[in-house]
């Protein structure tokens, strides 16, 4: 007997918070989680699926714990989003997102720019998978970013001894840290946008 396939609304389907593809990725997580959606479906998604959480400040890992943990409806989830934002949302990034879903613009970048990369950079990039973009950011907005990471891991900079202590944000290497005035303004670089 086949398994019935869920009904995904579409994009253009918004909520109370006005953002089109919400619904569709919450609606594709709860379809995932109880099986009805395998994990390699509608591959094609997974930029915008990216990009949406990036514009509503939330992190992947972060977002994906709380739907399949909790399993909220659609409202639900919505009032999450505004709780972890702290009541708030980037209403011009929403704006622009919903304008590239509605293809109403080709994408974020809308001027011509030199390259932040020299041809140097991106044959190490391709070589090595990685690269470094310096001067990303400020060395003053470096200095807030690290003293913002340490103050939520409760890490002396200056203390070696406390810089291992274990931490339920802490992931291996990476710090579930995702709503703070730095690393958002770290976000919207002009630099590291161009890089990217």
């Amino acid at each position: 007997m086949a398994t019935a396939q869920p009904t995904i609304p579409p994009s253009s389907e918004v909520g109370s918070l006005g953002v089109m593809h919400l619904k569709r990725y919450w609606a594709k997580a709860m379809a995932k989680r109880c099986g009805t959606l395998q994990q390699g479906d509608l591959p094609e998604e997974w930029n915008t699926d990216k990009t949406l959480l990036s514009v509503l400040g939330l992190g992947l890992e972060q977002t994906t714990r709380y739907l399949y943990v909790e399993a909220p409806s659609f409202t639900e989830f919505e009032v999450w989003i505004l709780e972890v934002n702290s009541g708030g949302l980037n209403t011009a990034q929403i704006e622009l997102f919903n304008k590239f879903i509605s293809s109403e613009n080709t994408g974020f970048a809308t001027r011509e720019e030199p390259p932040v990369l020299t041809e140097a950079d991106l044959t190490f990039w391709q070589e090595n998978g990685y690269v470094i973009v310096r001067n990303a950011i400020s060395a003053e907005d470096c200095r807030k970013t690290l003293e913002a990471v340490c103050s939520f891991l409760e890490v002396d900079i200056n203390d070696p001894s406390t810089w291992y202590h274990a931490h339920p944000a802490k992931q291996g290497i990476m710090v579930q840290l995702f709503q703070h005035e730095m690393l958002e303004k770290n976000r919207r670089s002009t630099r590291l946008r161009r890089a990217f």
